[in-house]
């Protein structure tokens, strides 16, 4: 996923940016047993939602209030990862790097969890040196799976709740959750489909308004809101329906629409950065291809210092891009049934 160097400034403006990507597991059962844990690990709470017992494995002190570096920090960006894919981490680190980020006012941590036995070839010691290399992993000891994808997203706003004290916070902005929204959208009870959802995890016909887990923006007071009724609400394991739908609306927050920001297709992205012209959205999948990260800032760029092409009048990116439609990974996609005559 990308922004670029405009839409990041609509973004540092005193609030906090959650901003996801990556999100790979193998379990699809919820699993949050208790990893042994050294005594000198700095954690916040023993309780994550149901989970009674957790615990930092990794807390890198993104913000340390002695330096003066961070005194004009005044936005924390949380990018959710798998704990394996380091290359996923290294080429946005490339693509934004600490130093650039911290001109803005923007501090950045991945999210992870910890990896089960045979899960990816990383191992918890290259965490560790990961960890002490950047600064900027907080990792939990919750098993890595879409399942538990919710514990990562509230330890997350945990994490940034706690930053509250050491960075340079002023409430004065006009929306609590802003986003791209998500109205009228169905549980879908194929039992076949990644997303299955039985009525007993959530009995409505409707799911609440809610905004995509790519990217989210809101502000520490809507973020203490939203973990002072966490633990009050029946667990549920889809992260962005549950933290800004369900818990939303029991608050009554608001959602700011950004969806024209918005795109789902990485070939778009692909397009803008071969025809050097302005693309007119900002987030979007990276169709898993790291280094589009990378080539899509070094464009941004360029776009950001008038050293690009503006579309002509009236056209979009999607209605001239040329390119090659790229298929969804194996397991991404609806299955589709069709009767054979043998």
């Amino acid at each position: 996923m990308k922004y670029k160097h405009g839409f990041l400034k609509v973004c540092v403006c005193t609030c906090f940016v959650v901003f996801l990507f990556a999100l790979w597991g193998t379990n699809p059962k919820q699993d949050y047993r208790s990893l042994a844990v050294s005594d000198d690990v700095k954690r916040v709470d023993k309780r994550l939602l149901n989970f009674t017992e957790f615990k930092f494995l990794l807390n890198s002190n993104a913000c340390d209030k002695a330096d003066t570096v961070f005194q004009n920090v005044t936005t924390v960006q949380i990018v959710t990862s798998f704990a394996g894919n380091i290359e996923a981490r290294n080429a946005l680190r490339r693509a934004y790097s600490r130093a650039e980020l911290l001109k803005l006012g923007v501090v950045r941590v991945f999210l992870l969890a910890a990896l089960k036995p045979r899960q990816s070839e990383v191992t918890q010691d290259d965490l560790q040196n990961e960890s002490n290399t950047y600064s900027d992993l907080v990792q939990g000891n919750f098993y890595e799976s879409y399942r538990n994808l919710t514990y990562k997203h509230i330890m997350g706003l945990k994490y940034m709740y706690n930053l509250n004290s050491l960075i340079n916070v002023k409430e004065k902005i006009g929306f609590e959750l802003m986003g791209y929204i998500f109205k009228n959208k169905r549980p879908i009870r194929n039992k076949t489909n990644k997303w299955y959802t039985t009525k007993q995890e959530f009995s409505e016909s409707v799911y609440p308004k809610f905004l995509s887990g790519w990217l989210y923006v809101t502000t520490p007071r809507v973020v203490n809101k939203l973990l002072s009724i966490a633990h009050l609400a029946p667990f549920f394991w889809i992260d962005d329906l549950f933290v800004t739908g369900i818990l939303a609306k029991k608050l009554g927050i608001s959602h700011s629409s950004i969806n024209e920001h918005f795109s789902y297709h990485p070939e778009l992205f692909e397009c803008c950065i071969r025809d050097g012209v302005e693309c007119e959205f900002s987030v979007g999948p990276n169709g898993g291809d790291h280094s589009l990260q990378i080539s899509y800032q070094r464009h941004a760029y360029k776009c950001y210092i008038k050293q690009c092409k503006k579309l002509p009048y009236g056209r979009t990116v999607e209605q001239m891009c040329v390119a090659q439609r790229k298929p969804p990974a194996v397991g991404k996609g609806i299955p589709h049934f069709k009767v054979i005559r043998l």
